[in-house]
């Protein structure tokens, strides 16, 4: 479930700016991406020197290049060949794009570092939903409120049948342990710093902000199961 707080600011500086457009919530959409290689990778310095795939964004780029890796922009139609012809040797994607694509003919490893979580978001037309009379607006929110939470657990559900194909076409996948995985946090930062330097430290603020909820909330609801 998205963060009350975030999405309400979200949605108001959007609204501010364009006039028409009203966020109506948000949801998952791909899961996490996690560095898929033709090579074993259990810690970022396994990483050294790879020809990772990125999107062309700098944010990304500067978290590939973080964690040593080389950082090489490709569109997406061209990244099969580019796995063939050895253009580059690994990627930042959800295992669903790996299944999905073939992208599995070369790439036989994954370490789930899970470093972005895809967050899908959810617009609409604010000058037609006001349009409406209010038992209908109601009618439409409670739904995108159902829509978005469906696909909040939706998206778990599905990859399991990703991760059993993975499985059998050979895929290897590790689970880092806590040691392993701290060694792919200098990448957030990396990212955190670029995003600050370029827009400024609100959101960046208020995210953390939402992440210490959430962690709050689950410390609870366990501590409350466990009695």
């Amino acid at each position: 479930m998205a963060d009350q707080v975030l999405t309400a600011k979200l949605r108001a500086d959007v609204l501010k700016a364009t006039k028409t457009v009203r966020l109506v919530g948000m949801s998952g959409d791909h899961g996490w991406r996690s560095f898929f290689t033709d090579i074993p990778v259990k810690t970022a310095s396994d990483l050294k020197g790879v020809k990772v795939r990125t999107i062309e964004s700098p944010i990304t780029m500067e978290l590939a290049r973080a964690l040593g890796a080389n950082p090489t922009p490709i569109p997406w139609q061209e990244l099969y060949t580019s796995f063939a012809t050895g253009i580059v040797h690994g990627t930042k994607n959800s295992l669903s794009d790996i299944v999905d694509m073939s992208f599995t003919d070369f790439l036989k490893f994954g370490v789930l570092d899970r470093h972005t979580y895809i967050i899908f978001f959810w617009w609409m037309n604010d000058p037609w939903i006001k349009s409406l009379p209010k038992d209908l607006q109601k009618v439409v929110f409670d739904g995108y409120y159902a829509m978005t939470t469906t696909c909040n657990g939706l998206i778990d559900s599905l990859m399991l049948p990703k991760y059993a194909k993975w499985e059998k076409i050979g895929g290897k996948l590790h689970i880092p342990t806590e040691a392993e995985h701290a060694t792919f946090l200098p990448g957030q930062k990396a990212v955190a710093d670029w995003y600050v330097k370029n827009h400024g430290a609100e959101y960046y603020e208020l995210i953390k902000a939402a992440v210490a909820r959430a962690e709050k909330t689950i410390a609870e609801e366990d501590t409350a199961a466990l009695k």
